[in-house]
């Protein structure tokens, strides 16, 4: 009985974590297209396209970008402080410093899932 009380109680803390986790991602996953976001880049990964309303408007997929990018680059380079291949963001986050924390750690968590589900299904 103390070993299923132990067990129950470990489930609950793992549960609880996993729900913090969880929530900032998918609040994340909502800045990112509220701030529209979406205009030029898609997340093939977690189903969200392009809604872009020129074909002047293309930037790269980010379904891989935290597995790209080192620790703090990301945000960095939605402040405009660094460059990518000589290229500042160009576009300016409109939102709150807590929304762009949000999404960066929304985007920090994007580690190409879609091309491990690809690789599982051609086996």
């Amino acid at each position: 009985m103390k070993l299923f009380i132990t067990l129950l109680m470990g489930l609950f803390f793992v549960g609880s974590a996993f729900a913090q986790t969880a929530a900032p991602v998918s609040k994340g996953k909502q800045i990112f297209t509220e701030k529209k976001c979406i205009t030029c880049h898609t997340i093939e990964s977690e189903g969200i396209a392009k809604k872009s309303p020129t074909a002047k408007m293309i930037g790269p997929d980010l379904s891989a970008v935290g597995a790209d990018a080192k620790p703090g680059f990301i945000a960095k380079f939605l402040a405009k402080e660094t460059d990518l291949h000589g290229k500042k963001h160009m576009g300016t986050f409109k939102g709150t410093d807590d929304e762009q924390k949000t999404l960066v750690s929304y985007l920090e968590s994007l580690k190409g899932k879609k091309e491990v589900k690809d690789a599982k299904a051609k086996k």
